[in-house]
């Protein structure tokens, strides 16, 4: 399934591209792909909600790949000196760093269209639907305001913001990767079905981050930059508890197929945390607070 994703992302990506040698640096931010976890999650969300009305397959390899290009669009701007500066993303140059400045601000701007230009090419009864949630979820009130609390550092300021911040920035497109497989897996899927994949996106995006900031205590020096902005050293107890009230919740609302996808984040989650357990502990206040996570996260790496 990987090498089909892989196929239909690199053709419909470059379906968008002008042909002009700016194309290479689209293809650069995008491909090859990272580990697709979005796309998986709408793919799985599609075969756990097959109805009477299934989806034209193209439609779904553009949903699939509009998350995907979207995703990419948020990691060139974040890379951005402006933002985090990084200069190294998925063990290469990033996109900044390899062509400038100015040609990864307008790529990132390329691509935040081209998804939603893949977006309006679906032919499926609820893609006006789709679309309207993809605007909530990746605008203004949702992915863009995730950033802005992000660099203006108000994600700092409490928990619950730190909360509000992974949930905009980074659950959004998740709930949009479980939400838009299911509406083009059945145009009769009930309002509350979606409500409970919205939920339980919810859930996987945010102790997805949380995990996310947890992993980054894997290296024996942090910058000072890393301490200020980790919240598990500051906030070992609310961040171990949340994460496992969130780990519980997807174990209790995923089906098969997206728990199946899921479990092979958390067994590889799970690794590194593992092999890297007594580094992290070293860096967090309560050493006790680690260990119902790695439970939690062994369990659920078990679900295949």
């Amino acid at each position: 399934m990987s090498n089909i994703l892989d196929q239909k992302i690199n053709f419909y990506l470059n379906q968008c591209l002008p042909k002009h040698s700016f194309a290479e640096v689209y293809n650069y931010a995008v491909l090859p792909p990272g580990k697709l976890f979005r796309p998986k999650l709408a793919l799985a969300s599609y075969n756990d909600s097959k109805g009477k009305t299934n989806a034209n397959e193209e439609d779904l390899w553009k949903l699939c790949t509009a998350l995907e290009i979207h995703h990419a669009y948020t990691l060139v701007h974040d890379d951005l000196p402006a933002m985090d500066d990084d200069d190294m993303r998925r063990g290469q140059a990033s996109t900044h760093k390899k062509f400038g400045q100015w040609q990864a601000i307008l790529a990132g701007d390329g691509l935040s269209i081209a998804s939603f230009n893949l977006l309006s090419q679906i032919k499926h009864p609820k893609a006006q639907v789709l679309t309207r949630i993809s605007a909530h979820a990746l605008g203004p009130k949702g992915l863009i305001q995730g950033q802005a609390l992000d660099l203006s550092q108000e994600m700092n300021l409490s928990f619950d913001n730190l909360l509000r911040t992974h949930e905009l920035k980074t659950a959004r497109l998740i709930q949009l990767a479980l939400v838009g497989g299911a509406i083009l897996a059945d145009s009769d899927l009930k309002v509350k079905n979606l409500k409970s994949l919205w939920r339980l996106g919810y859930a996987v995006g945010v102790s997805f981050q949380l995990l996310d900031d947890l992993l980054e205590l894997c290296d024996e020096t942090l910058n000072q930059h890393e301490k200020d902005v980790n919240p598990w050293p500051k906030l070992t107890l609310e961040c171990s508890k949340k994460t496992q009230d969130l780990l519980k919740l997807v174990d209790k609302m995923a089906s098969k197929n997206i728990k199946n996808e899921l479990s092979n984040y958390y067994k590889k989650t799970f690794d590194k945390a593992n092999k890297n357990k007594a580094t992290i502990q070293s860096h967090i206040r309560d050493d006790n607070q680690l260990e119902p996570v790695m439970s939690l996260l062994n369990t659920l790496s078990k679900t295949n």
